[in-house]
């Protein structure tokens, strides 16, 4: 129930977050309508994307809740559908192993919401950036943990001299969070791999 609890404080917040945004850009628009439409047009893109946004979030936290659910999405699935929907019409070649134990076994809300969000944070970096062309998403069980790693062959960039964004810090959190360890490989034109190593006692109902 705690970490039911948590889930429902943090959805909680977001929407007010998000909403409260949503207020500004919305008078924002409002004022600017009649004597400014490129304001008008960018306040207008900003509800929209953050609507969208909070709808989408609103769906994952709901799947890491209701996810054991007779005819509920498998994470596999989950994660398949955001890589077609994003990495597929840039013609990014994705290949997906999904250990089913692996996924058996993750049965935490906390932890099967982190997980998805850690990939789709991924991937959406991967769409953004790394004008790659093949990528390859992978979960599996290693020595006592629960191993996510997801690597592309793309143009990478100088991890040691580069500013972490914050895809990759969130990432990074919510590895630690379920006291997993984050790592990222990164070169200029030798592609980005990133690994994210959970201990099983994490991802486990509790």
């Amino acid at each position: 129930m705690a970490v039911r609890a948590k889930i429902l404080r943090d959805l909680h917040d977001e929407v007010g977050s998000v909403l409260s945004s949503m207020h500004v850009y919305s008078s924002v628009a409002k004022k600017a309508m009649e004597k400014n439409t490129q304001v008008t047009r960018d306040a207008l893109q900003v509800i929209h994307d953050n609507s969208r946004q909070v709808m989408e979030n609103m769906s994952d936290i709901v799947w890491a809740i209701n996810s054991t659910d007779q005819g509920g999405l498998s994470l596999e699935k989950k994660i398949k559908n955001y890589g077609f929907e994003l990495l597929t019409p840039q013609n990014i070649v994705t290949r997906y192993v999904i250990d089913a134990h692996a996924e058996q076994l993750l049965q935490n809300m906390e932890a099967r919401k982190n997980v998805l969000l850690i990939a789709k944070e991924a991937m959406n970096n991967i769409a953004r950036y790394s004008k790659a062309t093949e990528v390859a998403v992978n979960l599996k069980l290693v020595n006592q943990h629960l191993e996510l790693t997801i690597v592309d062959n793309g143009i990478g960039f100088d991890a040691a001299s580069s500013k972490t964004g914050n895809g990759l810090s969130n990432m990074k959190k919510r590895t630690e969070a379920l006291g997993g360890k984050f790592s990222l490989v990164s070169a200029e034109a030798g592609g980005t791999a990133i690994t994210c190593e959970i201990p099983i006692a994490s991802i486990r109902e509790r």
